[in-house]
């Protein structure tokens, strides 16, 4: 459990409108539950996301489920969400792996079209993208 002051200094840093740069206006969800548009499970590239693909399961694959995120080498479980908007959070989590446990702030950026998603971690302003892997209904129904 980490201690009162540094949940401040995060909860600081994840929520004020300065610190990304972002407008205020937004709002802290209650419960701490990623909203479904940011759901689902990304990759960079896009072919990562195929079985069998030589980059399949590689370490930029993203899991988010509405109380957990996963990386390749850690987990976090969702703290806090703070919405900016329809197509951005920051989320406050608690992230474990590789024998480490340690709070993190991701700021998560949808593009128009919801199948790219741009992250944030810290002041990182530039982010990283991933793409949204096709759900396996999906899949299947475009190969009947």
């Amino acid at each position: 459990m980490i201690g009162f002051v540094k949940w401040i200094g995060i909860a600081a840093l994840a929520f004020s409108a300065g610190a990304y740069g972002g407008a205020p206006g937004g709002k802290v969800l209650h419960p701490a539950i990623i909203p479904l548009a940011f759901q689902g499970e990304w990759n960079a590239p896009l072919a990562a996301c195929e079985p069998g693909s030589d980059a399949f399961n590689d370490d930029l694959r993203l899991r988010i489920q509405p109380r957990v995120i996963s990386f390749y080498a850690s987990e976090g479980v969702v703290r806090r969400v703070f919405r900016h908007n329809e197509r951005e959070i920051t989320v406050l989590g608690t992230y474990s792996g590789e024998g480490r446990v340690d709070d993190q702030v991701d700021r998560f950026v949808l593009s128009r079209s919801g199948n790219e998603l741009t992250i944030r971690t810290g002041q990182d302003q530039g982010g990283t993208t991933r793409y949204r892997c096709p759900s396996k209904s999906s899949a299947a129904d475009a190969r009947r």
